[in-house]
């Protein structure tokens, strides 16, 4: 589901180099930008492959599936413009599809790629195994709104305990299917690079947490192939998360960025500011999730891809 999604593309594109072991039904509002991407990035042969196929969500509930994977997304605020009741009715609308799915198919693993954000909208700290989600009740910020919807999803999902549904939470992401117009600090830094122009931002440093698209490839072939019912929360992380200073220092070095230091850039964030957007909870219960790249190896090596000419 949501098979034009960032995380969606770099999940396809790993699991299409094994088609005798994955059968792959695509389905999204935009079958011609699926289309574009598969015949530029995988083997797809067209209408006649039987392990690619792209549909729209009116026959989802008329498939047979091991398991729904969740990609659905609704991107930056510079995508919604500001419409953030999309968190809430656009994630609700997908979710409720799946688990309308798993109840008349009750042997179908559900797995739902959610967001570190289930924590809350400011870490100061990163996410623990014992972290609270505080709100100011009377007065919700708007900043608040995802992150709320992502504990919404969440509680749901737990609630159904009889079937059959993993939350998994990441925190950052940045793989060669990136969207520019998304404007994240790595998009940033690519078109800046592209550009031949110097990176405006701030001095301020934060950490980040980047899932390397193999880890979460991985992760997702793992909770999968698990033989016993599973219905839980598991946070994705790398090996180690990288400082925005780091980051810089590395694009500085290995391919020459130019950065502007300044007071006066707006960077604005639809879900809050946030300086340890990490968690160092590493619980991932039967599914036994093992990271096997930092966070500078995600982003080293994914935008040499992007980056080789």
């Amino acid at each position: 589901m949501g098979a034009t999604s960032h995380l969606a593309k770099s999940l396809i594109y790993c699991l299409a180099r094994e088609n005798s072991r994955y059968k792959l039904r695509l389905f999204t509002r935009r079958p011609a930008l699926a289309l574009d991407f598969l015949a530029s990035n995988t083997s797809h042969r067209g209408s006649d492959d039987a392990c690619l196929i792209i549909k729209d969500y009116d026959h989802f509930l008329d498939g047979e599936y091991d398991a729904i994977i969740n990609c659905v997304g609704i991107g930056t605020i510079k995508k919604h413009q500001g419409e953030y009741s999309k968190y809430f009715t656009v994630y609700e609308y997908f979710d409720n599809l799946a688990i309308d799915y798993l109840h008349k198919h009750t042997r179908t693993r559900y797995i739902s790629l959610g967001s570190g954000s289930v924590y809350g909208s400011h870490f100061e700290h990163p996410a623990e195994e014992f972290s609270i989600h505080a709100l100011p009740v009377n007065k919700l910020p708007k900043e608040s709104y995802y992150s709320i919807s992502r504990l919404y999803s969440e509680a749901k999902h737990r609630s159904m305990e009889n079937l059959d549904i993993i939350d998994f939470r990441i925190f950052s992401f940045f793989s060669r299917f990136h969207d520019p117009a998304d404007a994240y600090l790595m998009d940033q830094i690519i078109t800046a690079i592209q550009q031949k122009s110097p990176l405006q931002t701030t001095r301020d440093d934060f950490y980040r947490d980047y899932l390397h698209p193999l880890d979460l490839y991985q992760a997702i072939c793992s909770a999968m192939t698990c033989e016993q019912p599973i219905n839980g929360a598991y946070d994705l992380c790398s090996k180690q998360p990288i400082l925005k200073s780091e980051m810089l220092a590395f694009f500085e070095k290995q391919y020459r960025l130019r950065v502007s230091y300044t007071d006066s850039v707006i960077e604005k964030s639809a879900t809050g500011q946030k300086s340890s957007y990490f968690s160092s909870y590493r619980e991932s219960g039967p599914i036994n999730y093992q990271p096997d790249f930092s966070s500078l190896d995600a982003l080293s090596e994914e935008s040499a891809h992007l980056l080789a000419t």
